[in-house]
């Protein structure tokens, strides 16, 4: 087996050796592959960065929705029970690879934080906080439209046991 720099300095003696080849010599086959795979390439960065531009869009979205959610609780009196950690993920797709509607969804994971001490393990595990089974998932779908993101709907569900 060639190891890979011994391969790149064969390809670059390839090179190096047929300067003058002219794309006329060039088989027709390679030329299609070739443009086959320039075009494939170009469309998938492309949507990569199209969905990654939608993505930040909705970041942007759940970002506001976490500082409006935290100005209505700022007022809350006790502030001696446990927190809740909150982790997001935004997902951004279209219905067809590059046409049709595109939809966003953000997902917030919420679990509230234990400050018990259990003794055993089996006694954390039967806390329904630490176990995980005490996480809830809301989801924010959006509809991307001319004006922007519009909100289509919102629910709470039980994540998946992968999320626990």
């Amino acid at each position: 087996m060639m190891s890979l720099p011994d391969l790149f300095c064969r390809i670059v003696r390839a090179c190096r050796r047929a300067p003058d080849m002219a794309p006329a010599h060039v088989p027709m086959r390679l030329k299609v592959l070739l443009a086959i795979l320039f075009a494939v390439s170009v469309g998938a960065s492309l949507y990569q960065i199209r969905t990654w531009r939608f993505e930040r869009q909705l970041l942007r979205i759940a970002g506001n929705i976490v500082a409006e959610s935290n100005a209505s609780d700022a007022d809350v009196a006790d502030q001696r029970k446990p927190g809740t950690q909150t982790t997001c993920e935004v997902f951004a797709s279209s219905k067809f690879l590059f046409f049709g509607p595109v939809t966003g969804k953000i997902v917030f994971l919420m679990t509230p934080v234990c400050n018990d001490k259990h003794s055993t393990e089996q006694v954390r595990l039967a806390c329904s906080i630490c176990s995980g089974y005490a996480t809830h998932q809301l989801d924010y779908v959006y509809v991307r439209g001319k004006d922007g993101w519009e909100f289509q709907e919102s629910y709470m569900e039980r994540p998946s046991r992968a999320h626990r």
